[in-house]
């Protein structure tokens, strides 16, 4: 058998680099494409994005015409593909979820329609919960500021990291929040201006985040130092 390096070489004339005969696509009136493979990607995709309604009715008809053999052998070759490249895979995923939210919503509604799935839906949402009360906290707060007309925004990370920071304690009294159940408070409310980044959290144990309320640090701190 002949390596690359053997073969005969062509000039690409897209390049223009001289390789090797094994770097081009057959074609069906030349021997080989005039492109080579690489220059040939390129192209393939620039034709496609600037035809997006050919290419999908192309490949909807492509796909009504597919046996089921056919169609199972490509979902094996998809499944195998996300397997050996899963961070690409769950990229490529939610860009396709991100420009296709409608899409999305009615296969979700088309999903939880089938009997059995509401519960398993219900009992997954659970659990993650469960399992992801910084991510929960983190979320909510996110919400309540964008009701509250606030900017900023932080993850389950700050929180993580201002639980270190505060050794893990509450800010007004010796309650350990590992033992305790906490929730994360804004030093400045929102709805006294205040933001949702990183810099205006703190972790409060409950009872203390109640009894603070709507007040800024300053003014709890010295209702506290009065007690």
């Amino acid at each position: 058998m002949l390596t690359l390096s053997l073969l005969p070489t062509r000039k690409c004339y897209a390049c223009p680099l001289a390789k090797s005969v094994g770097e081009f696509r057959p074609h069906y009136a030349a021997k080989v494409s005039a492109r080579c493979r690489d220059c040939d990607n390129v192209y393939v995709r620039k034709w496609k994005a600037a035809r997006p309604d050919m290419v999908k009715a192309s490949r909807a008809a492509f796909n009504a015409r597919m046996s089921p053999g056919a169609r199972a052998k490509e979902n094996r070759y998809h499944r195998e593909l996300r397997q050996r490249h899963p961070e690409a895979s769950r990229a490529s995923g939610k860009r396709w979820r991100d420009a296709n939210p409608e899409k999305m919503q009615a296969h979700r509604d088309a999903w939880l329609a089938w009997p059995g799935n509401k519960e398993l839906d219900d009992a997954r949402r659970a659990a993650w919960t469960k399992a992801n009360p910084d991510k929960v906290r983190a979320y909510h707060s996110v919400r309540n500021a964008r009701k509250a007309g606030g900017g900023g925004s932080h993850t389950a990370t700050d929180i993580a990291a201002k639980m270190e920071a505060q050794g893990f304690r509450c800010i007004y009294c010796p309650a350990a929040l590992r033992t305790v159940a906490y929730e994360v408070d804004h030093i400045i409310p929102l709805s006294r201006g205040g933001s949702d980044s990183a810099d205006n959290i703190q972790c409060l144990c409950r009872r203390c985040n109640r009894r603070k309320h709507d007040r800024t640090h300053a003014e709890f701190a010295e209702i506290v130092a009065a007690m």
